[in-house]
């Protein structure tokens, strides 16, 4: 998949991205489009983006470390219902996807 942000190629073989999202105390999983980033950084100047490239960057890296699934900020008193999110061990790898898109995306702007 080949993405343009700020005039920059950027060249995305890696799979499916994804990060675990903090909704207030619950946490959920989220799907990242990679189509949908580029996007979403190409509305921003290239030097507003890259703090924000870098923090998504910083927390999927922090998460492919992660030892167990998060839980909720608020457990045990805030019991999560509908779908947990999956365990960490499935997404790991997504995880892993996300970083090396932002690396590919920071390299490409040269914002590392």
């Amino acid at each position: 998949m080949k993405l343009q942000i700020h005039g920059a190629a950027v060249l995305y073989k890696d799979g499916p991205c994804g990060i675990y999202k903090y909704d207030g105390p619950m946490v959920s999983w989220a799907l990242l489009d990679p189509n949908v980033l580029a996007g979403a950084l190409n509305k921003f100047s290239r030097d507003e983006a890259l703090p924000h490239l870098t923090a998504l960057r910083t927390r999927a890296a922090e998460q492919r470390r992660l030892d167990h699934t998060p839980q909720n900020q608020g457990y045990p008193i805030l019991r999560q219902t509908g779908s947990l999110p999956p365990p960490i061990d499935e997404v790991r790898e997504q995880i892993g996807n996300t970083v090396n898109l932002c690396d590919a995306i920071l390299e490409a702007l040269g914002g590392r």
